[in-house]
């Protein structure tokens, strides 16, 4: 894939398909060129995820795409992304104690509904920002 492009920066983009207002896992994917940014954020940048559908507004807008990066685990409060039973779930992550041992849950940003952190299948990164359909970089 990387030899396919002229850019020096290209990432994965993942492009899920929304039903129910769901994400849908994929292995559909393209390539985004992402040498305009700045070198830090590049460097941090794993793989992205096209937002297919409206249903993650104001945290997401149809047609932007979210930056993923793996470099550390997301932090308490960070929005994420994670599959669980098919589907991605764009969640925030949080700190709780149980028994007085500090566990970790994430919340549908969508849903409302939670996972356990052994319930996850599997983390696809932290949000470090987004671009939004003409490729120039957002953050909320």
């Amino acid at each position: 894939l990387f030899q396919k492009t002229a850019s020096k920066e290209p990432r994965l983009v993942m492009l899920p398909e929304c039903r129910n207002g769901h994400l849908q896992t994929t292995n559909v994917t393209t390539e985004i060129d992402v040498s305009h940014l700045e070198k830090s954020i590049q460097s941090r940048i794993a793989h992205c995820l096209r937002v297919p559908c409206d249903h993650y507004e104001p945290y997401f807008m149809k047609g932007e795409i979210i930056l993923l990066a793996v470099d550390r685990d997301g932090q308490n409060d960070e929005i994420c992304v994670i599959s669980h039973g098919g589907e991605y779930y764009i969640v925030r992550k949080k700190s709780f104690f149980d028994n007085g041992i500090k566990r970790w849950k994430y919340i549908s940003l969508f849903t409302e509904v939670e996972f356990l952190k052994e319930d996850i299948e599997d983390k696809l990164g932290y949000v470090i920002g987004f671009l939004y359909p003409d490729r120039s970089w957002g953050e909320r």
